[in-house]
């Protein structure tokens, strides 16, 4: 890795650092420009903001209480509304 790719990758990990809520991550996730891979960054290992954690993760990178962060169709991440179980 040069010297720029490994300030870069700093950068990245100072700014996710700083991700406060669930709309901020999609946001800074969806402008980042670069491999997440080349960038030292697990997307399975992203922070998440509250909420109980999903039965299964499979296909869903973080989460909040009303809210799940997954793929969008093409490229990026998208936020979808959790299911409400009626009791």
């Amino acid at each position: 890795m040069d010297a720029t790719a490994a300030k870069q990758r700093r950068g990245f990990k100072m700014s996710l650092a700083n991700v406060k809520t669930l709309q901020e991550l999609l946001s800074f996730l969806n402008n980042f420009d670069g491999d997440f891979q080349e960038a030292g960054i697990d997307t399975t290992s992203l922070p998440t903001f509250g909420g109980d954690e999903p039965e299964s993760t499979l296909g869903i990178f973080s989460w909040d209480e009303k809210y799940l962060l997954v793929p969008a169709s093409g490229n990026g991440f998208k936020l979808v509304a959790r299911e409400i179980e009626e009791e």
